[in-house]
This record gives C-alpha cells, structure tokens and sequence, in this order.
C-alpha cells in the first residue's frame, strides 16, 4: 500500500486524526496490514500487547472478564479507536468475520505521541497562571 493511503486510513482513527502529517507519516513506518480469517484469536485477554489494532474491515468481538462480549465492526463509533488500549490487554479479540487490521508498534505510537504533544507546546509556548 503507498504511505498516502496507509496515512489515509491512519487518519481516520483516534490518535491518528489528532497528530501531524509528520508524525503519523513517522508512524506509518512502524505499521502493517493484516488479514485474518473468521474465527481466529487475534489477541487474549492478560497478554501484553506490542501492537495496537485498528479494525479496517470485518467484525470482531471483544472477550472480557466473565465472558462479556462486545462485537464491533469496522465503521462503528468504537473501530475509530484501538481494540487494544490497555497492555496487559483487558479482552481477547476473535475475529467474528474475515477481517482486516492495521497493527501499529505500540511503543513507538506513545513515543510519536509525546513527539507531537512537545512540538504542539513549542508553537503555543508554556500556559502562565494569572
């Protein structure tokens, strides 16, 4: 995929839609694009999670404590952010259809993150209390 299209579906996610051209061109360096079929664990529960998923296509249901099951599907409200916000993980993922993710080195998307946030403070200068 070109790094317009890649920067393309970054953008449409959260913290992606937030951060500059520059850093989310930075980060889609440290991406990748995968297909899994329907049924397959895409992650568990208590693991550590090196990546955070994007879901670009398909459906998939999150497995919290108790078996609380949450599907989501690519589009809704809750696709625009990560499926996996928490490491440890606090669900499995399993994919409830064929689906496509976009998986992102989660150690560098919070470096990016603090890159963009320092860069934003340097143009807007320190905030004085009156």
């Amino acid at each position: 995929m070109p790094d317009s299209e890649l920067i393309a579906q970054l953008k449409r996610f959260s913290p992606f839609d937030t951060l500059d051209d520059h850093y989310v061109q930075t980060v889609a360096g440290h991406s990748r694009l995968v297909a899994e079929d329907k049924g397959k664990l895409l992650f568990r529960r208590g693991k550590k999670a090196d990546c955070r998923y994007y879901l670009l296509e398909g459906t998939v249901d999150l497995v919290g404590a108790n078996f609380a099951t949450e599907s989501v599907s690519a589009g809704d409200e809750r696709a625009s952010r990560t499926l996996t916000d928490t490491s440890p993980t606090q669900v499995s993922a399993v994919a409830k259809s064929a689906v496509r993710l976009l998986l992102v080195e989660a150690d560098f998307l919070d470096l990016a993150m603090v890159w963009n946030q320092a860069a934003s403070a340097a143009v807007t200068g320190p905030v004085r209390a009156d």
